[in-house]
């Protein structure tokens, strides 16, 4: 009995060392062909590396969705209505027909424009309106007496 139960265990050993290598060999197969995919695309496409960055912040950021994003990393202005989130100023802004675009820097990394102007100066320009209307409307109200 107990023989046959070192025999078992020896046997269900074997087994699943065999169907460990058989996995280990299918991922070695699948992430060869990957490898080779990502270089292929990176010698035709290179700027699509230097993109990653960009479409993460617009997507997690910015939540803005695939089919502004897809647009976007064809180089084309893109038209969009909404509110976009600034980590900067913990804001919501309104953009009404705000165009947006991505643009190569001086340092080649590619960033997001909004009506021509770098994404922070977009919303620095908003802070800075609202600021203006805040005051502006605090002002009124203190000269009507509230």
């Amino acid at each position: 009995m107990l023989l046959y139960d070192k025999n078992e265990a020896q046997e269900r050993e074997e087994r699943q060392t065999k169907q460990m290598q058989e996995v280990k060999s299918v991922y070695e197969q699948q992430n060869r062909k990957l490898s080779e995919f990502m270089d292929f695309v990176k010698r035709y496409f290179p700027y699509v590396e230097k993109l990653m960055p960009t479409i993460k912040f617009l997507r997690e950021t910015l939540n803005f969705g695939d089919a502004v994003i897809r647009k976007l990393c064809t180089f084309k202005d893109v038209s969009i209505r909404g509110e976009l989130y600034s980590c900067e100023f913990n804001q919501h802004f309104k953009a009404d027909g705000a165009v947006c675009s991505l643009k190569q820097n001086t340092e080649g990394k590619i960033d997001l424009n909004i009506d021509g102007v770098s994404h922070a100066s977009w919303f620095r320009r908003k802070k800075k309106t609202s600021l203006g209307k805040y005051w502006e409307c605090r002002q009124r109200n203190k000269n009507q007496g509230y």
